[in-house]
């Protein structure tokens, strides 16, 4: 299970508007969704938060997609010309983590957080 954010999100709506805002999320979900493969399931969590399930995937293999969809989302270009906004990542596994689906949200969200905190753009696994 991952969380992710995306850094500088509320700045970019808010200066641009939600039309652009709308049309950002509609980009980096297309990224990221691309980058995916068909098994795995992306779904918007929140209001520029996406959380993604990757089936049978062990922890290292999760965090090696994690790492290539932040650099995919980093290359986005967003209107207007030549913006570009990166994200941050929080990975639990189950059942390393935890069995129930709140409580591997919880920890991916906690990850995520600590993802937050270093500046963003990086991805972090719970401990």
């Amino acid at each position: 299970m991952r969380m992710m954010d995306i850094d500088g999100f509320k700045g970019y709506n808010d200066k641009l508007g939600h039309p652009m805002g709308d049309l950002a999320l509609t980009l980096i979900g297309e990224t990221i969704l691309n980058a995916l493969r068909t098994v795995d399931i992306i779904a918007r969590y929140g209001g520029n938060e996406f959380v993604v399930i990757l089936p049978e995937t062990e922890k290292s293999v999760a965090k090696s997609i994690a790492e290539r969809l932040v650099n995919d989302v980093g290359k986005t270009e967003l209107p207007p010309e030549n913006t570009r906004l990166t994200i941050s990542i929080g990975i639990a596994s189950y059942p390393e983590h935890d069995s129930t689906l709140e409580q591997l949200l919880q920890k991916a969200d906690n990850a995520l957080y600590k993802s937050k905190s270093k500046g963003g753009n990086t991805v972090e696994v719970f401990l």
